[in-house]
């Protein structure tokens, strides 16, 4: 977890070149086995501030959007809750849609997992607010990507630009309790790097595109120790959905 907190906060060295990697986007990161009676605090000190948009689907409402909304308004923050039909998909028409409701806030808190994080990402994105978001499942490994992935009319799904959330955080009471298909997409998203590496190499050497070794060498040491608690992702245990 070393690597994490030195690339968010600016203090990584490329073991290669010796170059400082810039401070990450992301203000706050927080992974714990309980972040109860937090939520406010962690929001507050991500940068949320004024009128509040807490946006979830019918199921992150259930397992922690209540639980946060409730913390807000205990710490005095005005909030708009904003529930998404469910499922939730994040496509152009739904954003322009969440866009028209987050209208009067100036800043949000997505509460769920990978499109209900991207919608929110992409909105403030658009008009330069800010947004944190609390996790509810290890499904996907974007919660703190500066992109977004959104479901064209045609069914393809690409990235987009978006921003970084301000503020990640990661309660593994709750991501353990999700479904365990979605623990096992999650695991599946971090094995697909490694085809990711070699799709990029061949864009390098077949188009001249830019290619850097960086990442892997940064997930390397951690991915190896994930793949040691692949039957704990499996049974959702908190020390292994943790890793992952």
């Amino acid at each position: 977890m070393q690597d994490i907190e030195d690339i968010y906060l600016g203090r990584w060295v490329h073991p290669s070149t010796g170059q400082v990697a810039p401070r990450a986007g992301v203000e706050r990161i927080e992974i714990a086995d309980s972040l109860e009676g937090a939520d406010a605090e962690l929001s507050r000190a991500a940068g949320i501030r004024g009128r509040v948009a807490l946006v979830a689907d019918p199921n992150s409402w259930e397992t922690l959007g209540r639980r946060v909304s409730l913390a807000l308004k205990g710490d005095g923050i005005d909030q708009v809750t904003v529930i998404l039909d469910d499922p939730v998909h994040a496509s152009e028409a739904t954003a322009a849609s969440l866009a028209v409701q987050l209208a009067t806030v100036d800043s949000a808190i997505a509460v769920g997992a990978g499109a209900i994080n991207d919608l929110v990402k992409i909105v403030t994105f658009r008009d330069g607010r800010d947004y944190v978001v609390f996790g509810t499942a290890p499904s996907m490994d974007g919660y703190t990507s500066p992109t977004a992935s959104l479901t064209l009319e045609s069914g393809l799904k690409v990235s987009v630009p978006a921003h970084s959330p301000r503020g990640v955080f990661l309660d593994l009471r709750v991501l353990a309790a999700a479904p365990g298909r979605m623990a096992a997409a999650g695991f599946g998203d971090c094995l697909s790097s490694s085809v990711a590496r070699v799709d990029w190499w061949m864009s390098h050497r077949v188009l001249g595109t830019p290619f850097h070794d960086a990442p892997y060498e940064i997930m390397q040491k951690d991915a190896s120790i994930l793949l040691g608690h692949a039957r704990g992702v499996g049974l959702r245990t908190r020390v292994a959905i943790g890793y992952l």
